[in-house]
């Protein structure tokens, strides 16, 4: 069981570093103004987001209740709330496996049940996401297209020349050295 688990951690922590490492790439991305348009656009649109994300979630949960209660004593997919929500999920990803099943016990429940689900779920709450991110990112788009590009490469410039200072390569060093942070270094100064 030993070298097994310690295999099946280092295929994990690997994907957590591919992930890692794509977001690295995305900070060295963001140098140009064309690149860092999904950044941007991310921040733009994130508390929106989430306050839909969370009403996404919180009607998900109650249809995910409403399928246990109507279809928990009958349907092996519904015998409980985490199964009720991984078919939820997998109906959102246009699975309709058990949808015969659930016609069997009521169809015009299950008519109403899964129709008002896709219409809410899919169809608005999913167009709304798409519509906030659309306009963050016409806003985004906008912002950078008012740019010249020489102010775009002052910038990068500006970032590179900051990076590569002397003073700031060694305070690097020393923190790796160290190996310290540069934020754990700033909290034992104060």
């Amino acid at each position: 069981e030993g070298p097994l688990w310690l295999y099946s951690m280092a295929l994990y922590i690997n994907s957590i570093n591919c992930l890692l490492t794509f977001f690295k790439l995305l900070k060295y991305l963001s140098m140009n103004d064309n690149f860092n348009i999904l950044t941007r656009t991310i921040e733009k649109s994130a508390k929106n987001c989430i306050g839909l994300l969370v009403l996404f979630f919180v009607v998900l949960v109650a249809y995910s209740l409403c399928g246990v209660v109507i279809y928990g004593n009958t349907i092996s997919e519904f015998r409980d709330f985490s199964s009720a929500f991984s078919t939820l999920s997998q109906v959102l990803l246009g699975n309709l496996d058990s949808y015969d099943t659930m016609q069997q016990e009521s169809r015009w429940l299950t008519f109403g049940y899964l129709g008002t689900f896709t219409v809410l779920e899919l169809y608005m709450m999913l167009n709304f996401l798409i519509a906030i991110l659309s306009e963050s990112f016409a806003e985004v788009n906008e912002e950078t297209a008012d740019q010249s590009f020489d102010v775009q490469v002052q910038r990068v410039l500006g970032t590179l020349n900051f990076s590569f200072k002397q003073k700031s390569i060694l305070q690097r060093l020393q923190l790796t050295y160290n190996r310290k942070s540069l934020s754990s270094a700033l909290s034992d100064l104060l």
